[in-house]
């Protein structure tokens, strides 16, 4: 009997021992939708949706796991496809604080109101045609963030003039559109009240705007 025993362990040390040891992999991707206390799932150009287990081992790190955030998973590969387990999770710090509705305090020389949405999505509610913010994204540097859309610029005059010397029935000139970005920086201040109140602050043409956080 003890002979058996023994060799029936030595046979499972030899298994053991012949078996791969499983290395952790990497991978980074989008989180999908905001996750939930158990699992979360991830997207991207070019892997698969891939959906991890959360635990209280797992290590989390950044930002929250909201939908759109970048995000880098540590995982060991399960043999049985099963969902594996997030060792550990890195999400960006500095998305999850600039989703939400923006706007300038009323009375500002040029009054703006967007929700960052994500996915880089805008819904803009003002300025109306001046001024179009189309998308956002972040910039890889902690509480900044760039802002992409279109400037509605007059009509230039001048050259229609010079074209009315050549030709009276020239027609009108139409508004010119032109591609801006604009880097924006989130930030906290006080007010008289000395409560602290949420920021984004981005120059124009030299000015500087404040936008602050409603909802």
């Amino acid at each position: 009997m003890l002979q058996r025993i023994a060799t029936y362990t030595l046979l499972l040390l030899t298994l053991i021992s012949c078996r791969e040891v499983v290395e952790p992999r990497i991978v980074a991707g989008y989180i999908a939708t905001d996750a939930t206390e158990q699992s979360f799932t991830i997207i991207g150009d070019t892997i698969p949706p891939m959906t991890f287990k959360l635990e209280e081992t797992t290590l989390r790190e950044g930002g929250a796991l909201v939908e759109g955030n970048v995000v880098e998973v540590i995982y060991l590969p399960t043999e049985d496809g099963s969902q594996p387990l997030a060792e550990r999770v890195t999400a960006d710090k500095t998305y999850p604080e600039a989703l939400g509705r923006w706007a300038t305090d009323k009375g500002a020389q040029l009054e703006i109101d967007i929700e960052l949405q994500p996915h880089g999505r805008i819904a803009h509610n003002l300025p109306d045609q001046v001024m179009q913010f189309e998308r956002w994204q972040i910039t890889g540097t902690e509480d900044e963030i760039v802002l992409y859309g279109t400037l509605s610029l007059p009509p230039d005059w001048s050259a229609y003039n010079e074209a009315r010397k050549k030709d009276k029935d020239a027609p009108l000139p139409e508004r010119r559109a032109r591609r801006f970005s604009i880097v924006a920086t989130l930030d906290k201040e006080s007010d008289s009240n000395t409560e602290s109140r949420r920021v984004l602050i981005f120059k124009n043409n030299g000015r500087e705007s404040k936008l602050y956080f409603k909802q």
